[in-house]
């Protein structure tokens, strides 16, 4: 069963080391010569706590072990994906993404129209992803390191009902 949730504080407090383990392995497979350190953890969570209340969290746990996250923001009639993180060893789990993915129609206000995503340039598969969700490159951010990606909250909602498997609701567990 994969249950997916909304996190609070005291969810997120308990999950970060978890969260940011899978952060940090998924960003070695880019840039295996960069290993993380107990600074860039500092680091990441002091941003994440000072954050916190203008972001949202989702979490997916499959057999009660984090399997992913997704980190977004709201800015105007715009949804920003900051991250999807699924640990290496649940990404071939198919329904993951969409599941953390279904939650945003009931969480998002009628007036978000649009969303929007920074993906590194050397991510290739996040492209990819993001193009299958119905999102296309646009430009770049300052540093010219990631692309843009922007697509409509429509697509991208039917982009993952499609591929959400045909389960019994009974075995996922939605607590929004």
């Amino acid at each position: 069963m994969i249950r997916v949730y909304t996190l609070t504080i005291s969810d997120f407090e308990a999950l970060a080391p978890r969260m940011f383990s899978i952060l940090a392995r998924n960003m070695q497979t880019l840039h295996p010569e960069d290993a993380p350190s107990e600074a860039d953890y500092a680091l990441w969570l002091s941003y994440q706590r000072t954050h916190f209340s203008d972001k949202r969290f989702v979490a997916a746990e499959r057999e009660g072990q984090l399997a992913g996250y997704l980190q977004y923001s709201l800015r105007q009639s715009e949804l920003i994906i900051e991250e999807i993180e699924i640990a290496p060893e649940d990404q071939l789990w198919f329904g993951i993404l969409p599941r953390l993915l279904s939650c945003l129609p009931a969480q998002l206000p009628g007036e978000v129209k649009t969303v929007c995503a920074y993906i590194s340039k050397d991510n290739a598969r996040s492209a990819r992803i993001a193009e299958k969700l119905g999102l296309r490159p646009g430009g770049t951010n300052p540093s010219g390191k990631s692309l843009y990606y922007q697509g409509s909250i429509e697509a991208l909602t039917q982009s993952f009902t499609k591929s959400i498997p045909n389960q019994p609701r009974t075995e996922i567990e939605q607590i929004l």
